[in-house]
């Protein structure tokens, strides 16, 4: 948890956004040459949105949203007892029309950490209540439950 989140987040939806994972897009920069190092499938799909000529702002998206699952994994990791275990549920996401494969990314987070992955497997969202597509891409009706045991 951060010690630095206040109940004054809940003010609106817009301050609850900004607090959670890929809320400021700003804070891009200080995450890529980390991310890149430490997992090959986020560099995989950081070159792709590289190369798209409207894919900066899908870029700078991803960016974030990994450097800060990146510190959520590493603060969960500091507090579980070598040998637990870790269970997380994400769900496959596109920007701009890539597969951005956030389940192999959280696996890369882990091992940097040195967790191993036990098992992933995909779970269908059976009572999601939004249309099955919207203006530009097919809406997220799968999701992946990933276990990890500390090392």
């Amino acid at each position: 948890i951060d010690q630095k989140l206040t109940s004054d987040v809940l003010e609106s939806t817009g301050r609850i956004d900004s607090q959670s994972l890929g809320g400021v897009l700003r804070d891009s920069t200080r995450f890529v040459e980390r991310l890149t190092d430490i997992s090959p499938t986020f560099a995989g799909t950081k070159n792709q949105l590289q190369q798209m000529s409207d894919g900066c702002d899908a870029l700078k998206r991803w960016t974030v949203f990994c450097g800060d699952l990146s510190g959520a994994v590493d603060k969960v990791c500091t507090q579980v007892r070598p040998g637990g275990y870790l269970a997380w549920t994400i769900g496959e996401r596109n920007l701009r029309g890539i597969n951005v494969p956030l389940a192999n990314t959280l696996t890369d987070l882990h091992a940097h950490n040195g967790a191993r992955l036990i098992g992933q497997f995909p779970r269908t969202i059976h009572t999601k209540r939004m249309p099955h597509r919207n203006d530009t891409t097919n809406l997220m009706r799968t999701e992946q439950v990933c276990v990890y045991q500390a090392a």
